[in-house]
C-alpha cells in the first residue's frame, strides 16, 4: 500500500517540469524518499534510459529533428507558449504550467547532450548506499 502512492514519483521521472519540482520534493522529504523502490526503480530506468540514447544518438537526432520543427510550428506549441506567457505575466507559480507537454524539447535536449539524468541518479545513489537494487 505504502508503495502505490509512489507510483506518479515515477510517471513524472520524464517530464520536463515535473522532474524539477521531483527533485526539489526529493530534497525537502528529509532523504526519506529516496529509500522507496519506486524512487530506485525510476533512477534505474533513468539509467537504462540514458545507454539506449546513447547508442541510438545519431539515427534518433536525425530522425527526431523534423518531427520537433513541425511540432514547433504548430498550432498547439504556439499556445502552450501563450499559455505559459500568461501564467508568467499574472505571476502565477512557473510549476504549474508544464511548458513542454509532450516532452519534445527536453527530449532534444537530451539528444544532443545538454541535459541528462545524472543529478538525480547520483542523488539517489548517495542516499540509498544500502540498496540492493543499486
Amino acid at each position: 500500500m505504502m508503495e502505490t502512492q509512489y507510483d506518479y514519483y515515477q510517471y513524472a521521472m520524464g517530464r520536463c517540469g515535473t522532474f524539477a519540482a521531483l527533485e526539489q520534493l526529493l530534497t525537502v522529504q528529509n532523504r526519506q524518499l529516496h529509500r522507496f523502490k519506486s524512487v530506485v526503480k525510476a533512477a534505474i530506468g533513468l539509467c537504462k534510459l540514458g545507454v539506449k540514447i546513447h547508442k541510438i544518438r545519431e539515427s534518433e537526432t536525425a530522425r527526431f529533428q523534423p518531427l520537433l520543427d513541425e511540432y514547433k510550428s504548430s498550432d498547439e506549441y504556439k499556445a502552450v507558449l501563450k499559455t505559459v506567457e500568461d501564467s508568467i505575466e499574472n505571476d502565477e507559480d512557473e510549476n504549474k504550467i508544464d511548458a513542454d507537454p509532450k516532452g519534445f524539447l527536453k527530449y532534444w535536449d537530451v539528444l544532443n547532450g545538454k541535459d541528462n539524468f545524472c543529478g538525480f541518479v547520483q542523488k539517489v545513489c548517495e542516499l540509498s548506499p544500502d540498496n540492493a537494487l543499486l
